[in-house]
């Protein structure tokens, strides 16, 4: 894997590398492949010529590799390679596939991508990145190799484009990026169509693209209309929160005063407002946001700020009944990732077994496999209610505990003994550093029907045995 992440630098080693693995799992036109892009780097026409008259000759692959590329002398790698099974070969293989596809798939140049992007007729999907950004490695990591992800952007003719803060600081000053990650769409011309910000889940991302595909709400669409004379509400409205996303104080003020003219009522500016003021007048900034919410486009930053403010302050007081009304008022075209993730969290909190596993497709991505086949062992348990909260309980106080560590309010050191009991078991709960991760443990949840319980707090997330 360290070896495709460079496969296509040009040094021949690198692709004779990855060539010989391939020969040595007996994947025969892979070996091919490879093996020409190192012959090619090593200007051995001759051999060249004779390896693509006979793609499948393994003798004349075999005396490339080992006069070049020491196919012979890695003892170590080629045990290795012999000794596991075909379908663990397959899954290295299958990982290998995604991770080329990314590799290769991904262009560095402003200039090189918009130039494909005409040829293609497709938009242009940037993605504004830092090398110091955990999450921007998350995206790497996880969306930008799903098999969604690659079909989209293959079936819609899309340009990807990496653009790296270090490098190119002008544009991520023309663009005002302001947080990372940020990704944003482009049509061929270099005109914005909308734009993204923060690490989300695959699903998002297909909301996103649907949303620049054949949406009116898009910042290109909005802008162009209020261009064009129209000063309706909503679009007048929307585009005001759109250039605040962008920290255009200039245009977002603008369209602030047209609104404050001419919509007073408008739920994007009460709710903007009651956020702005929330520290200073926090109850009614709470009111004005529990009335407004229902009433944002859900595309907008601001509704994922909404419902952080109202539903974290519902979580703290633990007022679980008025959260989950809440939440079931809202419209399904509504359900962003924030509002699912605080649905999924009211579920746990009030022991909702049957419904978490019923909708386990959607809720998975908040928790992890374990978790839910835990779910399913107990499911004809009695007291299967009391487990989850308490489970919920558990891991509440650990992500607390882990915020006050994160703030520099709560001191830890690897063993000892941690400031909250475990409400099932009745333990207290310890601190454990291993492998670079730090965790918060229950070391006897036997009440729980487990072995292990631990809560990761580098991931945020329960990992259950």
């Amino acid at each position: 894997k360290i070896m495709t992440d460079v496969v296509l630098l040009n040094s021949p080693n690198i692709p004779g590398r990855v060539a010989r693995m391939f020969y040595l799992l007996n994947d025969n036109a892979k070996t091919a492949v490879y093996l020409i892009r190192a012959l090619e780097l090593k200007s051995e026409k001759e051999l060249l010529n004779a390896l693509k008259k006979d793609l499948k000759n393994k003798d004349l692959q075999k005396y490339c590799l080992t006069k070049f590329f020491e196919a012979s002398e890695n003892k170590e790698l080629t045990d290795m390679l012999t000794s596991i099974n075909p379908t663990q070969i397959k899954e290295f293989k299958d990982e290998y596939e995604k991770d080329l596809w990314s590799i290769k798939a991904w262009i560095h140049d402003w200039t090189e991508a918009f130039k494909q992007a005409k040829e293609k007729k497709g938009f242009v999907f940037v993605d504004f990145t830092a090398s110091w950004c955990g999450p921007c490695k998350y995206l790497k990591k996880t969306v930008f190799i799903d098999e969604k992800f690659k079909e989209f952007i293959e079936s819609n003719n899309w340009t990807l484009l990496m653009i790296d803060e270090a490098l190119h600081r002008d544009l991520i000053s023309k663009y005002k990026i302001q947080a990372f990650p940020t990704v944003a769409v482009f049509n061929e011309n270099e005109e914005e169509i909308d734009r993204l910000v923060g690490a989300y889940g695959t699903d998002r991302f297909m909301q996103f693209f649907q949303l620049c595909l054949d949406n009116d709400n898009t910042f290109y669409i909005l802008k162009k209309d209020f261009e064009a004379g129209d000063q309706d509400e909503i679009t007048v409205a929307r585009l005001m929160m759109k250039y605040h996303e962008r920290g255009d104080k200039e245009n977002f003020e603008k369209l602030m005063a047209i609104v404050k003219e001419k919509y007073p009522e408008n739920p994007e500016l009460k709710v903007y407002n009651a956020i702005k003021n929330f520290k200073e007048d926090r109850e009614n900034s709470l009111k004005v946001i529990e009335e407004k919410m229902y009433l944002l486009d859900a595309d907008l930053e601001l509704f994922d700020q909404a419902i952080n403010y109202y539903f974290y302050d519902l979580k703290k007081k633990k007022d679980w009944k008025k959260m989950r009304e809440s939440l079931d008022s809202f419209e399904n075209d509504q359900g962003t990732e924030t509002l699912l993730d605080y649905y999924y969290q009211v579920l746990c909190a009030t022991g909702d077994v049957d419904l978490l596993l019923e909708k386990k497709d959607v809720f998975i991505e908040y928790s992890t496999p374990e978790f839910f086949q835990w779910l399913e062992k107990i499911k004809s348990e009695k007291n299967k209610k009391n487990l989850l909260i308490g489970i919920s309980e558990f891991q509440n106080n650990a992500y607390n505990f882990g915020l006050e560590i994160h703030r520099g309010t709560g001191v830890f050191q690897p063993g000892k003994e941690t400031e909250f009991i475990d409400t099932v078991s009745g333990e207290k709960c310890l601190m454990q550093d291993k492998d670079g991760a730090d965790y918060v443990f229950c070391p006897k949840p036997i009440n729980y029907k487990l072995k292990s319980i631990k809560f990761n707090l580098n991931t945020m997330q329960l990992e259950i045995k």
